[in-house]
């Protein structure tokens, strides 16, 4: 149909792994952070899947 054919964008390379360096204390206080902010529900996967 067009005379030009587009190529699709490719998707950008992450060299860098930003969880690479994270220690077990840095996991622990991510996932403590993570189940204390939970918005209003409080819900979390095993309160819904029951696993």
């Amino acid at each position: 149909m067009f005379a030009t054919k587009r190529k699709p964008a490719k998707k950008p390379i992450i060299t860098k792994n930003k969880f690479a360096n994270l220690t077990k204390k840095d996991w622990a206080e991510s996932n403590e952070s993570s189940t204390e902010n939970r918005d209003i529900s409080g819900l979390t996967y095993r309160d819904v899947y029951r696993r």
